[in-house]
């Protein structure tokens, strides 16, 4: 039900609302089953609303560059799912200055480095290669993956409807 809701209704849900995730459960009474699981602070009480503005879409490269430049007026709108996957500030979670020390440091240490992006590479190639020869199945001339078998669902409501390899 969580799924259907987020996908019938783009934008309308937080990625941890309370109201997609027990959709036939009254918000008081699974406010208070939460906070005796003590898993309060993983959910939004904020009620469904229309998304607050149009997508709009951005063509030119010196747009971009002043969107991404521009923290004051364009946040990042994925802060606090990545924060909750996370559990913590994350250098894709938020406009600050540490966020953007964390991302230099991090492309410094990696694609500023002679030979990281091959590395990267063949690290994601390899990597690719032994999972689906590990979960694949011939058939005829071709293999393929039961992707349902190979992703099921949590066994509880995940913040984000993420899947998990097995």
């Amino acid at each position: 039900m969580y799924l259907l809701l987020m996908r019938s209704f783009p934008g309308w849900y937080k990625f941890n609302s309370i109201y997609a995730m027990f959709p036939f459960s009254h918000p008081d009474k699974t406010k208070e089953v939460q906070t005796k699981l003590k898993q309060i602070d993983q959910f939004s009480f904020d009620r469904p609303s229309p998304p607050a503005k149009p997508l709009v879409v951005i063509s030119s490269y010196d747009a971009c560059i002043k969107v991404l430049d521009d923290r004051t007026n364009f946040h990042m709108p994925w802060g606090a799912a990545i924060k909750a996957l996370t559990g913590q500030e994350y250098m894709l979670s938020g406009d600050s200055t540490e966020n953007t020390n964390m991302h230099k440091t991090l492309h410094a240490a990696t694609v500023d480095v002679k030979g990281s992006e091959k590395a990267m590479w063949d690290f994601y190639v390899e990597s690719t290669n032994t999972f689906l020869k590990r979960t694949s199945f011939k058939i005829g001339n071709y293999y393929e993956v039961d992707a349902v078998a190979e992703y099921p669902p949590f066994p509880h409501p995940s913040p984000l409807g993420v899947r998990g390899w097995s």
